[in-house]
């Protein structure tokens, strides 16, 4: 996984609690649960309009929601 640079663009969609029937469906999902940090009480990004980007670009990371403003 890359630290530090940004990957791709997407729209926050929605953002669900991890309740109970979250995380029984997330139990089909093997390869997803590699990547998160699923448990009662924490929430999930939905994502949509993925779109990778051709390369990654540097950037610092912040800790909550925030919008590049660089070039790229």
């Amino acid at each position: 996984m890359a630290y530090g640079k940004i990957l791709c663009r997407c729209v926050l969609a929605d953002c669900v609690p991890m309740d109970g029937a979250f995380l029984e469906e997330m139990e089909r999902h093997k390869t997803e649960r590699l990547c998160g940090e699923y448990a009662p009480g924490r929430f999930a990004w939905m994502l949509e309009n993925i779109e990778p980007l051709e390369r990654p670009i540097p950037a610092k990371g912040m800790l909550g929601l925030w919008e590049w403003e660089g070039e790229g």
